[in-house]
């Protein structure tokens, strides 16, 4: 899988949360901070987007980790820093699929 593919997932699901709430869906792209810049986008919808971003890409997250924010949890990511915390968990021996 590519990083490429990796980021469209992050998209991907991030629209389909905010489509099946029924809010706005901004254009997403990598510079896009779904905490900030998404409308309404909350910490529900966080966990809805990660478990469907988990199955999207094949994927174990472990349950602790929270993949919108950085591992001190103080700053919001960007999809891009999301893809880059997702390539991390798939090399690593928690996640299940390896990206490239």
């Amino acid at each position: 899988m590519t990083r490429k593919q990796v980021e469209a997932a992050v998209i991907g699901a991030i629209a389909e949360i905010q489509e099946m709430s029924g809010r706005e869906c901004l254009n997403i792209d990598a510079k896009t901070i779904p905490i900030c810049d998404v409308p309404g986008f909350d910490s529900l919808n966080g966990l809805e987007a990660t478990v469907e971003i988990a199955g999207r890409l094949k994927m174990e997250i472990p349950n602790e980790t929270n993949i919108f924010t950085n591992e001190a949890g103080d700053r919001a990511l960007s999809v891009c820093e999301i893809g880059d915390r997702l390539m991390e968990i798939a090399a690593s021996s928690e996640g299940v699929a390896h990206v490239e």
